[in-house]
């Protein structure tokens, strides 16, 4: 039986500031009394003050409560093809300080080692990590064990590319490229005393168990059922070039649906991050999935004793995964996961040409409004109009009116309206 659990953090800031000359005009976050006008007209604070530009933005802060984590770790992958891209990638994790950076394979191959090398120490905080041994890798089919046991200073704990490890309340398992291979390795390892002296324990390798695109699998019996055994929480692998996500898994079955994980909850949750730098791949519709997301990644987790949050940001730094397992009040740093359950996300990319992806959350099923309007508030494209589904729920524009003729290249904005919910997002749109 799965249980499903409908409830996701969100993060955006409820309301939108339009700035004209030295003038800002606020946008509030709840929608007028006659939501009929909305259609036509944008609702602008006609004598905004300094109090309210400053709670505008004080939403989208996010605060961790007094208690901090035991461990703040980081997992990317694939980086190989783009260094520019992973450049972009490796400013991004250096900003958010993790403590600890795991990653699953295919590292360089496009452009040199050493390139690939001086991206890492050329951001501070990577750097740092790096040469207190905590940057550690797996390694991919585009490199070989060799290689990277050849790096300097290095990338592996005890000169193996199958290692484990404790840091902070987590015990961190390394498979290399083939988790089928290194069976025995892994059962051997989450057996251990310092296995199961930990909160926590996680394993990345390169080949997915569970993945949607370029490499689809849809699972590996042999391997979870040692997960299951020894309660593994999460998977981490790279090699298909895009984000996924699973339910939380026993077995081959789906046992728990939603983005708060109660902590007796047994089960392995599965994930890739591949979008480091390598092309992209389109992600399928999976049974199991949870989250799939064909655009560059990195996965943020926090471990407390009592919860692990995770995140999920895009290359651009734009959140597109959030979930927690276990607690999620003030005592864990992660009271602010309910705080805002409806949500619109922001559109990917915020700024094209052809198409662009909107996604959004509902916490139970609901009316929605969902219209793109020119900078004058007049409606140009209504996207969704009637009632759907709670959940994650998806809708894209490609620049065209109501009457299927391309608009103008300009500044436009996505308007959301369910319930007393209101949400506006910026879009570019270029010819």
């Amino acid at each position: 039986m799965e249980l499903k659990q409908n409830t996701i953090p969100g993060e955006s800031v409820k309301g939108y500031a339009v700035f004209s000359g030295s003038k800002i005009k606020t946008h509030t976050q709840n929608p007028p009394k006659n939501q009929n006008k909305m259609k036509n007209h944008l609702y602008l604070l006609k004598k905004p003050t300094l109090v309210a530009f400053l709670l505008l933005f004080a939403n989208s802060f996010v605060s961790y409560g007094q208690t901090q984590p035991k461990l703040h770790f980081v997992a990317m992958g694939d980086s190989r093809s783009n260094q520019s891209t992973f450049s972009k990638i490796c400013g991004l994790v250096d900003g958010k300080k993790p403590e600890v950076v795991i990653f699953s394979g295919d590292l360089w191959d496009g452009y040199s080692q050493s390139s690939w090398i001086s991206t890492i120490t050329g951001k501070p905080n990577l750097n740092a990590i790096l040469n207190a041994n905590k940057f550690l890798v797996a390694w991919g089919n585009h490199e070989s064990c060799s290689a990277v046991q050849g790096i300097s200073p290095t990338m592996l704990r005890g000169g193996a590319c199958t290692y484990s490890f404790t840091e902070g309340n987590c015990f961190f398992v390394c498979l290399g490229m083939d988790p089928g291979a290194n069976l025995t390795f892994l059962e051997n390892q989450l057996k251990s005393a310092a296995a199961q002296a930990a909160k926590w324990k996680i394993i990345y390798h390169h080949y997915p168990i569970y993945s949607s695109g370029g490499h689809p699998i849809d699972g590996m019996t042999s391997y979870e059922t040692i997960c299951d055994k020894y309660n593994v929480a999460f998977s981490v692998a790279g090699h298909c070039h895009n984000y996924d996500r699973t339910k939380v898994m026993f077995g081959k079955a789906a046992v728990f649906t939603g983005n708060v994980i109660p902590a007796t909850q047994k089960g392995t949750i599965y994930s890739v991050s591949g979008g480091a730098g390598a092309p992209l791949y389109s992600v399928a519709t999976k049974s199991w999935q949870a989250k799939a997301v064909s655009d560059n990644n990195f996965i943020e987790f926090f471990a407390y004793d009592d919860s692990m949050r995770v995140k999920v940001y895009n290359g651009s730094g734009t959140l597109i995964d959030n979930y927690v397992r276990g607690r999620y009040d003030a005592t864990t740093g992660v009271d602010d996961l309910n705080q805002h359950s409806t949500e619109l996300y922001d559109a990917r990319p915020s700024s094209f040409s052809t198409l662009t992806t909107i996604d959004y959350y509902l916490d139970k099923s609901a009316g929605v409004e969902i219209n793109i309007l020119d900078m004058s508030g007049r409606v140009v494209k209504t996207l969704v109009n009637g009632a759907q589904p709670a959940g994650v729920n998806t809708t894209t524009w490609n620049g065209n009116d109501n009457s299927g003729n391309s608009v103008p290249a300009g500044v436009y904005l996505c308007n959301m309206i369910s319930g007393e919910h209101n949400f506006t997002k910026k879009l570019i749109f270029v010819k």
